[in-house]
This record gives structure tokens, C-alpha cells and sequence, in this order.
């Protein structure tokens, strides 16, 4: 979601610490190990970090260390006393309590440091939602200006929607396992839990039950693919929200 294209913005600084949170497999922190110039880069997820990661890090002659916790708890953690030059997440903030997590991370910043974050608009997988329920509740992007101007200089707030077009509704779902289901949510009409409350047990929860889904044929429904090519062809709609701020 964040391209080449977004962080070359920031190539012609200089940024000693790195802080990225939610890293996943580690495409995103490659693509930045590779386009930015640092000396310590640490990057977190709530699972175990790959490795492979490090190897990229001695190429760069820089210091990378992995911190698995919990965005949630952020607040508690240590690291949350630090400071960092640019931090950085891509495709995570959707799970955390938006107006909470974004003054910590502010703070964490030093004078003039910049928050780098890719997350999704209200948009996102609309169709899925409406067929099966499962969504995150996400903010409207004049939400999310109103809550930064709070707290930093908005360079850049831009969205972008992406359609794909597939075969059959069976593809759709064939996709999501793929590209991951990280940025869907709970069945939050039966659990009447909004986005900005979840926490790691609802997201491990969530992601077995949408692994199941997207890997096991038989879970699929019939009505939900009928449904699908019926109202909405087979279409998937991305709906991505870039966000790069400045700590006033």
C-alpha cells in the first residue's frame, strides 16, 4: 500500500532511528531497509519476526533489532519511553484504537520526526462486509485529519481506491488467502465489538476464523459466492489511506 514512490519523500533525510510496528513477513521493511539511510532500525509484530530480515540489515551496515509485543499495549511498554526519528507501519493501525495509539507515537517521536503509516478507509472490502458480515469499523479520512492536526504537520493525507476484478466470487476468496486478511475484522454485528476495543486475543481469534474461510472450500457458503456474483461482479474494492506527519 505504501509505494516506492511514498517513501522516496523521504530518502533525502537522514533518520538515526527507525521504530516500525507491525511487520508481519516483512515486505514493507525491506523496501525500507533498501530506500532509506539510518543507524538502528527496530521493528515489531505481535508474532515472531523472520530472520531474514537481519541478513538485509548487515548489507546496510545497520543495527536491527525485533520487539514482539502487542501494539495494544503499547502505553505499558518500554519502548514507548524511546525516541525515534521516523516510525513507520503498514497495513496495521486498523487494529488499534486510532485516537489513542496516535499521541503515544507522537510522543515517541523526536523534534521534527515524522510518522509514516499506511492504513485503510471506510471502503475496504465493502463487499466481503456486506456479504459475510466480517469488517473492521474504520474512520472516515476528515476523521483522521481532524485527530492528526491535534498533534503534528500533515505533509501528506491522500486516499486511493483500487477495484480488482476476478473470474468468480471463489477467486475473491482465493485472493484474500494470498494477500492476507489483516486488514478485515471481526464479525462485529454479532459481537457487538467495535474496532478501537479489539485486542490480540479478538485479532488471533478473527485471523484463524478468516484463515478457515479463504483455505477451506467447504466453510465458503454457497449463498455468500452466489451473493457476490450477483450483486457486486466478482469486484473487490482496496481502499488505502497514506498518511506522513510531522511532530510540531
Amino acid at each position: 500500500m505504501i509505494t516506492t514512490k511514498n517513501i522516496n519523500t523521504l530518502k533525502k533525510w537522514y533518520i538515526p532511528r527507525i521504530f516500525e510496528f507491525g511487520c508481519r513477513q516483512g515486505e514493507f521493511t525491506q523496501l525500507l531497509l533498501e530506500k532509506l539511510h539510518f543507524d538502528e532500525y527496530i521493528c515489531n509484530d505481535i508474532y515472531e519476526y523472520s530472520l531474514n530480515i537481519c541478513q538485509k540489515s548487515i548489507a546496510k551496515n545497520a543495527i536491527l533489532k525485533t520487539c514482539i509485543f502487542d501494539m495494544n499495549e503499547l502505553s505499558s511498554h518500554k519502548i514507548s519511553l524511546q525516541k525515534f526519528n521516523l516510525i513507520a507501519s503498514n497495513a496495521c493501525l486498523q487494529w488499534l484504537d486510532f485516537s489513542t495509539t496516535i499521541p503515544i507515537l507522537i510522543d515517541m517521536l523526536e523534534y521534527n520526526g515524522i510518522l509514516l503509516l499506511g492504513t485503510f478507509g471506510i471502503e475496504n472490502f465493502k463487499e466481503i462486509r456486506s456479504i459475510t458480515g466480517f469488517g473492521l469499523q474504520y474512520l472516515f479520512l476528515q476523521q483522521i485529519e481532524q485527530e492528526l492536526k491535534r498533534y503534528g504537520i500533515i505533509i501528506t493525507l491522500q486516499e486511493k481506491k483500487y477495484e480488482l476484478q476476478f473470474e468468480n466470487a471463489l477467486e475473491v476468496f482465493r485472493h484474500l488467502q494470498k494477500s492476507g486478511v489483516n486488514s478485515l475484522g471481526e464479525k462485529n454485528k454479532d459481537s457487538g465489538i467495535t474496532a478501537t476495543a479489539q485486542d490480540s486475543a479478538l485479532q488471533c481469534s478473527y485471523e484463524c476464523k478468516m484463515k478457515n474461510v479463504v483455505a477451506n472450500p467447504n466453510y465458503i457458503k454457497k449463498s455468500w459466492l452466489q451473493d457476490y456474483e450477483k450483486r457486486f461482479s466478482n469486484k473487490l474494492t482496496y481502499h488505502a489511506i497514506f498518511i506522513l506527519v510531522r511532530k510540531k
